[in-house]
């Protein structure tokens, strides 16, 4: 739908005022982008300078992909693709303490989990419980219910149709097709060697392409524009849409009349050759990338 939405606004070309929590969305639908907080506009521009060089924290820590951190007299936003972790002695390893949210729906979420908990259960069913929440406190409840169900040693089953919500939080992941079981691993190993075309398009991220034996699923982010390495295959075909999404740029290549095929290239990867919408072009991929599916 954004990629229709955005054709269908170009078609037009009619101006679209979007208002939305979600900061993907924001990026990849937007020509101008305006954050706001509480009435105030605290930056207008376009997505890339809103994600290149947020104006302050807010905006920084709204957006999402952005540390906020301590540097000399002021703070620094950095991009948490370019932070790095480095092992620290065991001494200054421990955490002072810790920032709870506050926020009304997470300390909903927080007194659901309190009153399932006083029955002191072995498994504890948590359906859908984090879909209601705003981008930036799904995250922190994310980590939240991480800490609890470890704390605990209890089995959390969590039924959630958020496939990034589902790798961040299992240590055995389950899909499911029209009720039954594809596939059950660990998550890792779900979004590398997805089992069917069905589970590489459901958990995201992944083509479902031709192979010289048949389907295979490449990931998005392995695929690449405008080239055909050696021992792999390519697809062509005009440019569907192109999103900005932050640290990565989205480009469609529709394959026919249903099929399309998505590149997700690093940010100044696209911007050293950008295409535009309509181009056509060679979508490519190496065969150590290519995943053969049922």
């Amino acid at each position: 739908m954004r990629e229709e939405l955005k054709r269908l606004q170009r078609e037009l070309g009619m101006t679209f005022v979007h208002v939305t929590h979600s900061q993907e969305e924001a990026m990849a639908l937007s020509d101008l982008m305006v954050v706001m907080e509480a009435g105030r506009i605290m930056q207008a521009a376009s997505p890339r300078e809103v994600f290149e060089r947020p104006a302050n924290a807010f905006a920084a820590r709204f957006i999402g992909g952005h540390n906020v951190l301590p540097d000399g007299a002021g703070l620094v936003a950095l991009r948490t693709d370019k932070c790095r972790l480095q092992p620290l002695p065991q001494q200054g390893a421990s955490l002072a303490g810790r920032v709870a949210a506050v926020e009304y729906q997470g300390a909903m979420v927080r007194v659901a989990l309190a009153r399932a908990l006083m029955t002191n259960p072995r498994v504890l069913l948590l359906d859908e419980p984090l879909s209601a929440l705003d981008p930036e406190l799904r995250i922190r409840m994310r980590e939240e219910l991480k800490r609890l169900q470890r704390d605990l040693g209890m089995t959390f089953v969590h039924v959630t149709h958020s496939q990034e919500e589902a790798m961040a939080l299992s240590d055995l992941m389950v899909v499911m097709e029209a009720g039954r079981i594809v596939q059950a691993a660990p998550p890792r190993e779900v979004f590398e060697r997805p089992a069917t075309a069905f589970v590489a398009r459901f958990i995201g991220g992944h083509n479902v392409l031709p192979g010289p034996h048949g389907a295979v699923a490449v990931r998005a982010d392995k695929c690449r524009i405008g080239g055909q390495p050696n021992d792999g295959g390519h697809v062509t075909g005009p440019v569907l849409a192109v999103e900005y999404l932050g640290a990565a740029v989205r480009v469609v290549i529709r394959l026919g009349d249903a099929d399309e095929a998505v590149a997700l290239m690093p940010d100044a990867e696209f911007h050293a050759a950008p295409i535009a919408i309509g181009d056509r072009a060679a979508l490519g991929w190496s065969a150590c990338d290519a995943h053969a599916i049922a």
